[in-house]
């Protein structure tokens, strides 16, 4: 086990070392397009100034992020008939690998709520229609920083009657190569 740890630790340094090192160039075309490569693919590319890399340390989900209620729990039980809370995604969560999707869900309402009210979510302030359907996928995302936040509405009037604390979630995305 000891020699195991020895080693991860010699290949991260050795991997972190070379990714510091590497250069990357940078041409911008007539049309006014930028092209990025780790290659000199020609004269044109020049070695791009580019700022330090800015990495953003992965939080892992605490043990009860992922449970689910039960069958025969009431939704929205706690509080008043107005509250919502997101469940999906969590504070501060970094999400990779999504395709540029976003999954945002709320706590489901109860059968009287949803005789009441709608729900409408909201990415960076952008609100989508309300809906009777407490989760929505947000397409296209980009990476980097982002603010979720749902909205409990009136059935029919859209007065905004209960909201969740707005949540900050950080969208990474592979590179093409």
């Amino acid at each position: 086990m000891k020699n195991a740890t020895i080693i991860y630790i010699l290949l991260f340094t050795v991997t972190s070392v070379a990714a510091a090192e590497k250069t990357i160039y940078k041409y911008t075309d007539e049309h006014g397009v930028t092209h990025y490569s780790e290659k000199k693919l020609n004269d044109n590319y020049k070695e791009a100034d580019l700022p330090e890399l800015s990495v953003v340390e992965s939080v892992p989900p605490s043990p009860d992020a992922n449970t689910q209620s039960s069958a025969n729990e009431e939704p929205m039980a706690a509080g008043s008939d107005t509250d919502i809370s997101l469940i999906k995604p969590q504070p501060k969560e970094n999400l990779w690998g999504t395709g540029g999707d976003l999954d945002v869900a709320v706590t489901p309402l109860s059968e009287m709520q949803k005789q009441k009210y709608q729900i409408q979510f909201a990415l960076n302030s952008e609100k989508t229609p309300p809906g009777d359907e407490a989760s929505h996928t947000f397409k296209l995302v980009p990476r980097g920083t982002h603010q979720v936040q749902a909205f409990l509405v009136t059935r029919g009037q859209n007065t905004v009657v209960g909201k969740t604390d707005k949540i900050t979630v950080y969208m990474h995305q592979a590179s093409k190569k």
